[in-house]
């Protein structure tokens, strides 16, 4: 057993190149177009660096700089960056479950887990996700200083850094301010005195972080997406959470109308189930016991900034890597390995199916994104300056980020930005409406408002209208 102790990490290493090949080609689509991190040609820079809207995200400001130099390289750098701060993200897990002491056979399932998990796949293959991937990777990298280093000179001004680091990346990184101390304490690595200090040390870090942004200028008013409060919103949110943490499944046969396809869905659910239950199961007095308790504690808080604002599957993600470090640690108290390892190869064989049908997806929901704008280049006789997009709702829905619907793979106009090297339109303004007899009206009065150019996007089908020159 001992020369499949560092099993885990050499799947990664060994995978690592083909999930680069994999994800590297999936095209933009939705938030991916206006995201902070997307090409950014704007002259004033320095306020996307300063708090925007609901944010404060400088290092996807600082990005967007970066690609903007050429083109080309997004969203490919995006991709690059993602998927290696994941696979770094998993070896965090996995040096964490040995720190904790964990049975070796636990600590490459938690790190599997981690790994391959559906919940991943948001995150994984968005381009707008580099706030996600590292805010985590910096909260695990808080969570490793915390327990690793013992000289308090050193271990508290890292351990603040951290934290500001996660925290900038995205604001629910300041939740891993509070989550060391308090795994540390369920592991009986500090006592109470101990707890309670660096509790209030991990507050006043997150005060000085909330002072220091208050007080720079901020752009923009915040999104009421994000302060509106509907409980059956919060109770499918949580479903989400749970489901795509825990279960396997492919949801896309479930949730996705035109890919509904039952029997795969339940044979995939089937498939994951026996080892979630095998847990709970076997598991169920551990569950109980101080160490368990503080990882579901550290769960709750990783994901309570989503859980109280917004929760999508890609912030689902914010608590994957504790919610694999409770896996280990139950693989870890239940004596029965080798079940568990026969249990967690059918648990894969789900997963594997569920990742490579939702990438298909997003792969191809790229590429109707990629079609319609070239269709709109081909039919534009030359470049406008000024583009009026309207876009015909046909009560289409597509599924998270993987099943789009053409307008939202379209961007609204802005994939044509994009195939365009972002040299034209230079003013690009949309409308969605749901009446398509209105078209002619709204073309009208967007020639009379001097726009050069209407593109009308209905379905996949593309329509370019030029005023008369």
């Amino acid at each position: 057993m001992k020369k499949l102790q560092y099993l885990s990490l050499w799947v990664i290493v060994l995978t690592l190149p083909l999930l680069l090949w994999a994800v590297i080609p999936i095209l933009p689509t939705f938030d991916d177009w206006n995201t902070l991190s997307s090409p950014n040609y704007d002259p004033q820079w320095w306020i996307y660096v300063l708090p925007k809207e609901s944010f404060w995200r400088p290092f996807d400001a600082v990005f967007g700089y970066i690609v903007a130099t050429d083109y080309h390289l997004f969203p490919t750098l995006q991709h690059v960056f993602i998927v290696i701060g994941h696979a770094a993200n998993a070896a965090l897990v996995f040096m964490l479950c040995r720190r904790l002491s964990l049975s070796s056979v636990g600590t490459n399932i938690a790190t599997l887990f981690f790994y391959i998990s559906p919940c991943v796949l948001a995150t994984l293959f968005a381009c707008d996700s580099l706030n996600q991937t590292y805010s985590q990777f910096w909260g695990l990298v808080s969570l490793s200083v915390y327990l690793n280093i013992n000289n308090n000179r050193l271990k508290y001004p890292l351990w603040a850094a951290t934290i500001f680091l996660a925290a900038l990346s995205k604001e629910n990184g300041l939740a891993w301010a509070v989550i060391p101390p308090i795994l540390a304490f369920g592991f009986n690595m500090v006592d109470k005195r101990q707890l309670k200090r660096d509790l209030l040390f991990a507050l006043a870090v997150v005060a000085a972080y909330a002072v220091i942004r208050l007080s720079l200028p901020h752009t923009g008013d915040a999104n009421t997406e994000y302060t509106t409060f509907l409980i059956t919103k919060k109770i499918r949110e949580i479903g989400v959470f749970v489901c795509y943490t825990w279960f396997s499944a492919d949801y896309i046969s479930l949730l996705h109308a035109p890919s509904r396809n039952l029997t795969l869905f339940i044979l995939t659910l089937a498939f994951s189930l026996p080892f979630v239950i095998h847990q709970l199961w076997h598991g169920k007095s551990f569950l109980r016991d101080k160490k368990a308790l503080s990882i579901v504690l550290c769960i709750i808080i990783a994901e309570s900034p989503h859980l109280v604002i917004t929760l999508s599957i890609m912030n689902a993600y914010a608590a994957l890597s504790i919610a694999a470090l409770l896996t280990g640690y139950l693989v870890s108290r239940i004596d029965r390995s080798n079940l568990s390892i026969a249990l967690f190869a059918l648990y894969v064989v789900s997963t594997l199916f569920t990742d490579i049908h939702h990438w298909k997806c997003s792969y191809d929901s790229g590429l109707v994104g990629r079609r319609m704008a070239v269709e709109t280049v081909r039919q534009s006789t030359a470049p406008a300056d000024s583009v009026f997009c309207i876009t015909i709702d046909d009560d289409t829905r597509g599924f998270s980020s993987f099943c789009v619907t053409p307008a939202e793979a379209y961007g609204w106009g802005l994939s044509v930005l994009h195939e365009n090297a972002y040299e034209w339109p230079k003013h690009l303004k949309d409308t969605i409406i749901d009446d398509r007899t209105i078209v002619k009206e709204i073309t009208r009065q967007a020639f009379k408002s001097g726009y050069e150019s209407v593109w009308i996007a209905e379905g996949q089908n593309i329509t370019v209208v030029e005023r008369s020159r």
